[in-house]
């Protein structure tokens, strides 16, 4: 009898990388760590609404992404987004 082995097909997101965005808005210091190792990473990068990671952990109260992000340079008094307000300012909605 041949053998039939079940084999989970390729993921259609096998190459996707989160970006410095998403991974600060989901509160990832792993992930970001790994950008890091990677040499792929700015942490006062704008997104296409004009934010930063930091405004992105601020927002939903990653306080360790956060951290995280202040201590390899991220710009505490950026201004960014419809609003024009700091990540502090992010924090505090």
């Amino acid at each position: 009898m041949p053998s039939h082995h079940w084999q989970e097909p390729p993921s259609k997101f096998a190459d996707y990388q989160p970006t410095i965005h998403q991974l600060a808005q989901q509160g990832d210091v792993a992930g970001m760590e790994a950008l890091l190792a990677d040499g792929d990473l700015d942490v006062n990068a704008r997104d296409s609404q004009d934010v930063t990671p930091l405004h992105w952990a601020a927002i939903n109260a990653h306080v360790a992404a956060c951290r995280w992000l202040v201590d390899h340079g991220a710009d505490v008094d950026a201004i960014g987004g419809e609003l024009k307000a700091t990540p502090l300012q992010w924090a505090a909605r």
